[in-house]
């Protein structure tokens, strides 16, 4: 594998990471929105444990008791299994490929709940479930072509691209500045 390919499959896989992260945080703000009933949620989160969560919810509101602690829980522990998905990623990256096959079930389980119940809004939803999936295989493709490369060596390629990227950015910045700065001295 040449080092363009090498960079492209390190940047590849750390995207996907990101997307994963950006998964973790919208679910568990939306298990916490829930809980606290506020009506309103994020997109781009998981399905499943949002569900166990109204699932448990309504048994709290028909039986009353720990029903909704327990929901709580379970949905915090789906939650915590994308996390530990996310973190364990970085050192053993088949963990990509496990979060493809849940976040998998949970799309499977949310295109179930659409063919219940069509919402337009549900639309929106199945965009970002579409968006992850996607970045999912990425990652496991990036995954299954630099299964030989050592994860510190991804890590430091990554950090690399990454600041060439902030480099560009500033370059680009200081480029669209310096003609309107050229033109106020002109008009001077």
């Amino acid at each position: 594998m040449d080092n363009i390919d090498f960079t492209k499959y390190a940047l590849d896989y750390a995207r996907t990471r990101r997307n994963l992260l950006a998964v973790v945080i919208f679910t568990l703000i939306n298990v916490i929105m829930a809980t606290l009933g506020t009506g309103y949620y994020f997109l781009f989160s998981a399905t499943g444990p949002m569900l166990i969560l109204e699932i448990f919810q309504q048994l709290s509101a028909e039986f009353g008791g720990g029903f909704l602690t327990v929901g709580v829980g379970l949905a915090l522990l789906g939650v915590f299994i994308y996390f530990l998905f996310w973190l364990l990623s970085k050192k053993h990256r088949v963990c990509i490929l496990l979060a493809l096959i849940i976040f998998s079930i949970d799309t499977i389980l949310f295109l179930g709940l659409i063919a219940l119940e069509f919402e337009a809004s549900l639309i929106i939803d199945l965009a970002f479930h579409a968006w992850v999936l996607y970045y999912l295989i990425i990652g496991t493709i990036a995954w299954a072509k630099l299964k030989t490369v050592s994860p510190e060596t991804l890590q430091s390629i990554t950090q690399e691209e990454n600041q060439k990227i902030v480099a560009h950015e500033i370059n680009t910045a200081v480029e669209d500045l310096a003609p309107k700065e050229k033109a106020s001295e002109e008009k001077e």
